[in-house]
């Protein structure tokens, strides 16, 4: 009894099982890369929250700061030190740690430059990291930087 094999159908069966193979890496790689960019998107996004607040937090103290004062704060200690109003009360000083973190403050930064820069301009507080836009709270603060320069 001799077995006859067509090699026909077995080149078209392997050949199907390469493709179907071959189409299943494909899909698991896109859908891989593709969960791999929303698990990014998503963890940039809350990055940015948390910076977007404490940047927030930065510039409102530092706001009380120069009220109070009629000066810009020369360390962080200063900010630290500060009593603040209710307002920020149940955010500062025990927030001060994360601020440092996702915020730097220019201590160097002139009174007058600031008053006079456009909001956009506004670089004497700057969030660390991704961060949503928070110039729009800056306005305030150069209210009070100007009352600052005219007391004197």
């Amino acid at each position: 009894m001799t077995v006859t094999v067509d090699t026909a159908k077995t080149s078209g069966r392997c050949l199907k099982r390469i493709l179907v193979g071959a189409f299943l890496s494909v899909m698991f790689t896109a859908l891989a890369v593709g969960a791999w960019m929303v698990y990014e998107g998503l963890a940039t996004s809350v990055e940015a929250e948390k910076t977007h607040h404490a940047t927030i937090l930065a510039v409102g103290v530092t706001e009380e700061f120069v009220t109070t004062s009629g000066r810009w704060p020369r360390d962080w200690e200063e900010l630290e030190t500060l009593q603040v109003s209710d307002r920020l009360s149940d955010r500062w000083p025990k927030g001060a740690k994360v601020v440092r973190e996702r915020v730097v403050i220019d201590f160097e930064a002139d009174l007058n430059t600031i008053a006079t820069q456009p909001e956009k301009e506004f670089v004497a507080i700057k969030p660390i990291g991704p961060y949503y836009e928070y110039r729009h709270y800056v306005p305030s603060l150069q209210d009070a930087v100007r009352k600052a320069v005219a007391r004197k």
